[in-house]
């Protein structure tokens, strides 16, 4: 048990360090990135949403490329220290060897060996006969005392409870949405025909070759999407007395996550939290991922055909007739909530915001900057330990 414990602290101890130090790193990233997003602010949507990606990115992989790159002193080396300097070695002159000088705060005096002088006139000592040897006295070693903890002590452990907390918070999250997914009823034939329809028809327009599994909830639950490699997508029951285009906006909403694999970005987004839960500039950057990951579906929603007008009345009623899903909002993506429903709307009705989306050369070029960026803060290192 001791030597698991023993380990366990080594473990930690040297876990702290990294950690540390690519939150600093991580702390330079996103602030470039909200640097960035600051410029852009005219841009799509979808372009500040690669941007904060990119960075998010760049901080879970800083600690990788500090161990495989090589290390970049930026910091000036210590040459000497004071004490090396004060006490210098004997030097040798010819056969005689001379002590070195010692120095003080006034003037250097010089130390030289003496030898001692002999007196031939003292008697010479009578020889005696020689002592029995003694027994060494046994010799009591003082007992250790353990240094007082300090906060320092306590840091492992801190980071590692609030980093389980997080990562046990997204895995319930997941488990919750499994065991939604397993009270809900699939589509049914002839009543759900309309709503199948719609689907396929979304899947279609939006390009979308995976396969999604459609289910419907008794309960007033709103639209959410959730799953990497088996996406599953629920809507209210409530669904099938929707009108053609309601339902039709909802569907091209929840498939666009599923286009722009929002659901592997969330995951990414939810482990970098976990990971940097005391960074509060991991949590911005959680938050804008959020707002413009919302804004970009909608915007390839409004791309798609549907009126303005009518897209915002739909999000309106989703987000103020129907409830969220309890617990699982670190790993479903809802389609609306009211804390950042205004903005949605206001982004949904202006005639004058970039709805543009990524293009495959946009996002090349965000990468390249993003190595360029991340490359040389993951090679820094302070100065040589000595």
């Amino acid at each position: 048990m001791n030597r698991i414990q023993l380990s366990l602290a080594a473990l930690m101890g040297a876990l702290i360090p990294l950690v540390f130090d690519s939150a600093l790193k991580g702390a330079a990233l996103l602030a470039a990135a909200a640097l960035s997003a600051l410029v852009l602010y005219r841009a799509s949507a979808a372009t500040r949403h690669l941007v904060w990606l990119v960075a998010v990115v760049a901080l879970l992989i800083v600690p990788v490329l500090s161990f495989a790159l090589p290390q970049w002193r930026i910091l000036p080396q210590w040459t000497a220290s004071p004490l090396a300097e004060a006490v210098k070695p004997a030097a040798k002159i010819g056969n005689e060897t001379h002590a070195p000088y010692v120095t003080h705060e006034t003037n250097p005096v010089a130390v030289s060996a003496i030898p001692p002088r002999v007196d031939n006139s003292a008697p010479a000592p009578r020889a005696t006969e020689p002592l029995p040897p003694k027994a060494p006295a046994p010799v009591s070693l003082p007992a250790p005392q353990e240094s007082p903890r300090t906060w320092r002590d306590w840091l492992p452990l801190a980071w590692a409870a609030g980093f389980a907390f997080f990562a046990l918070r997204l895995f319930a999250a997941h488990l919750l949405l499994r065991r939604t997914a397993r009270s809900c009823s699939a589509l049914t034939a002839p009543p759900d025909e309309f709503i199948a329809a719609a689907f396929e028809g979304a899947s279609v327009q939006l390009g979308i070759r995976q396969r999604v599994t459609l289910l419907l909830d008794e309960k007033r639950t709103i639209p959410v999407v959730w799953g990497v490699f088996r996406p599953r997508l629920l809507l209210p029951a409530e669904a099938r007395e929707w009108n053609e285009e309601q339902l039709r906006s909802v569907l091209l909403h929840e498939l666009a996550h599923i286009r722009r694999r929002d659901t592997l970005v969330q995951w990414i987004t939810q482990i970098a939290c976990a990971l940097h839960w005391f960074n509060p500039l991991v949590w911005l950057a959680a938050w804008r991922l959020h707002a413009e990951r919302e804004r970009a579906c909608d915007d390839l929603v409004l791309a798609s055909g549907v009126r303005p007008s009518a897209y915002a009345e739909h999000l309106l009623h989703v987000a103020t007739k129907l409830s969220p899903a309890r617990w699982t909002a670190a790993c479903g993506l809802a389609m609306a909530r009211k804390s950042s429903l205004e903005g949605r709307l206001l982004a949904v009705l202006s005639e004058k915001l970039n709805r543009r989306g990524v293009t495959s050369a946009l996002a090349a070029i965000a990468l390249l900057l993003g190595a360029g960026i991340a490359i040389p803060v993951a090679m820094l290192r302070a100065a040589d330990e000595k």
